[in-house]
């Protein structure tokens, strides 16, 4: 006998879709309405989740809509500060529906509502935008001047977009109660004098703010005139600071945003023109165990940010992989980005691929157990331990590991793995809690001096060319120009001395980094492959056909390879440098096209047959131990 839920998809039932699927890959939580396409052009705004959406979208080349650009003369500091490249225009936090809506009339009727001007010491400031500029206005004439050039920029907002972008984030706010002004901010908190006859606490419930948004909608389609766009709504999944209500925060927190859930799904539901994209659901998913919220439980983490992008970036934009931005010392030395190739091939059960790698060696590793092996590297270990199951599908995981140095908790600081000045070295390696579902932490010392290191890539040669010059940034596939996510390089007749010069100064901490961690005593010898350069394809995305048919990149490559083996320590059997076979690339020193790991000229990865030369360095006669063995 049948029943309805017998031709459920997994995903459909608790066990399946949630409790054993893995919370930073949900990829079948969202079915679009339609697909978001990097030539749409996106406006983004709502709470300060919103954030982070647009900066995902930016970095990946969507074309983000920017009305009120920062003057060119303030620093990236001063232009974040007073509210600029937040959002599509400035208009700081738009918390609420309503807040939205009165927003959009007065830029229908360019005029400023009442009850928009507050004071701050000696200073005025906008009271719809409390924070911009940070240091406020000479006068009220000023503030109200600005304010005018700010919605005139917000109508061409909507008169320019295809798709708006709206995270909906509180239902309480403070109200005006003589002409209903609602504002982002309590008045008396960053500006303006609390009165109780004057403001009014509101918790807008559903009918409030399902009318809010709705009146949104209707207003954006009027200043266009009729023509069509899209919505996108998300939820907030950051919780309530506090509430006003006079009740528990939780409740409060669980309150509000089971309103703004239902808004946004019936609104989603009424309309083909509007979809709802579930990033609240992905942080506050069960079998996340709240590791998407940082140790104050409010702030989402990157982690969680990605995670979201990368629902997100499967469905939309061709299927690509979002990237986060870094602090500038995780940049200098860390990987930024690449994690998808590292999260698939690390993914708990997951098994080797079962392609061969044509003409790879069989690897006798299993048999040497007594000399282990550490594998380590960030995204271009994933196709290089594809290469090494493929060869020696019988690998004793219990005596060689692999390992993303990303992966591990000393990386949370500034790039380091482990802290060089701890005395225990690399004794004990430390796995974030994050990713535990995936591997576990590893204990070297009862190997000291007996452990075989095979650093895979990191700052040797290969994409480090391009590093050197700056952020190597992963890119949404589809994206119509990818110089937008990568440094150009100069072009060049000749690799002479002060190219050189310029590639010893740029890579020499790179270099430094990795020789402290191959030269610690609790290896026996260390390998360091080198990096693969970027497949054909992408660097002519990136770079440009001019670049690359210029035959520049060749004159590159040697300039950096002969500083950076200036910097290796000379004679020195423990070490030795794996480069890769010339015959792998094309004339232009970019790698075959056919080693590529996708076919998105995006990616920047190899894939294992590309690696099948390294094996047979690193494991062939008069190599290191383990040994090799013919294939039957």
């Amino acid at each position: 006998m049948t029943n309805p839920y017998d031709k459920t998809a997994p995903h459909g039932f608790w066990k399946t879709g949630v409790e054993a699927a893995d919370p930073a890959a949900m990829y079948d939580i969202h079915a679009p309405k339609w697909q978001v396409q990097p030539e749409m052009r996106v406006a983004t705004a709502g709470s300060c989740f919103a954030r982070h959406l647009a900066r995902f979208l930016t970095q990946n080349g969507f074309d983000v809509i920017d009305a009120e650009p920062a003057p060119e003369a303030l620093t990236p500091e001063q232009a974040e500060q007073d509210g600029f490249g937040q959002f599509s225009a400035r208009y700081g936090n738009i918390y609420t529906a309503p807040q939205l809506e009165q927003l959009l009339r007065e830029a229908q009727r360019a005029k400023p509502r009442k009850g928009v001007t507050w004071k701050r010491g000696d200073r005025v400031i906008d009271a719809m935008r409390p924070r911009i500029p940070a240091q406020g206005f000479d006068s009220a004439a000023d503030m109200l001047a600005a304010r005018g050039q700010h919605l005139a920029a917000v109508r061409e907002m909507i008169e320019g977009l295809d798709l708006f972008v709206f995270t909906l984030g509180l239902t309480e706010a403070w109200e005006h109660r003589q002409h209903g002004t609602v504002y982002p901010v309590v008045p008396g908190a960053v500006g303006g004098t609390f009165d109780p006859d004057t403001y009014a606490f509101r918790s807008f419930g559903y009918a409030d703010t399902m009318a809010a948004l709705e009146n949104s909608l209707e207003l954006i389609g009027d200043m266009r005139g009729g023509r069509a766009f899209r919505v996108l709504l998300t939820v907030s999944p950051v919780p309530l600071t506090a509430t006003a209500t006079g009740g528990h925060v939780l409740p409060a927190t669980v309150y509000s945003k089971s309103v703004l859930r239902a808004v946004a799904g019936d609104c989603a539901a009424r309309h083909d023109f509007v979809d709802y994209f579930p990033s609240y659901e992905i942080i506050t998913n069960p079998a996340a165990r709240s590791r998407f919220y940082d140790a104050n439980l409010r702030t989402v983490t990157e982690e969680g940010v990605r995670a979201v992008m990368k629902v997100f970036f499967h469905h939309h934009g061709a299927g690509g992989t979002g990237v986060l931005d870094t602090t500038k010392a995780e940049k200098a030395l860390v990987d930024d980005g690449c994690e998808e190739a590292l999260l698939d091939a690390f993914a708990p059960g997951v098994k080797p691929k079962k392609q061969p790698v044509l003409g790879a060696p069989r690897l006798n590793i299993g048999a040497t157990p007594q000399d282990p092996i550490l594998f380590a590297g960030n995204s271009h270990l994933a196709s290089f331990k594809d290469a090494v199951l493929a060869a020696a599908p019988d690998l004793d995981p219990a005596a060689h590991w692999f390992v993303p140095i990303d992966w591990t908790t000393a990386t949370q600081s500034r790039g380091r793995w482990p802290r060089l000045r701890r005395r225990s070295g690399y004794e004990k390696i430390s796995i974030r809690p994050e990713y535990r579902n995936r591997m576990q932490d590893i204990d070297l010392s009862m190997h000291r001096g007996r452990v075989t290191l095979c650093l895979v890539g990191r700052n040797f040669i290969g994409d480090q060319v391009l590093r050197a010059h700056g952020d190597l940034t992963t890119g949404q596939p589809g994206l119509r120009d990818g110089k937008k996510v990568t440094q150009q390089l100069p072009m060049v007749g000749r690799d002479d001395a002060a190219l050189e010069d310029f590639y010893r100064g740029a890579l020499q901490p790179r270099v430094a980094w990795a020789l402290k961690m191959l030269m610690d005593p609790i290896f026996k010898r260390a390998i360091w492959v080198a990096s693969p350069d970027l497949p054909e394809h992408a660097a002519r995305v990136r770079l440009g056909n001019a670049f690359v048919d210029s035959g520049s990149y060749r004159h590159h490559q040697a300039a950096a390879l002969r500083a950076t083996l200036s910097m290796m320590p000379k004679q020195d059997e423990r070490l030795r440098l794996i480069q890769h076979d010339p015959a792998m690339r094309m004339p232009s020193g970019f790698i075959r096209n056919e080693f590529a790991t996708h076919p998105s000229t995006m990616d920047i990865h190899a894939n294992a047959a590309f690696y099948r030369g390294a094996l047979e360095q690193m494991f062939g006669a008069g190599a290191y131990a383990p040994s090799l063995t013919s294939a039957p």
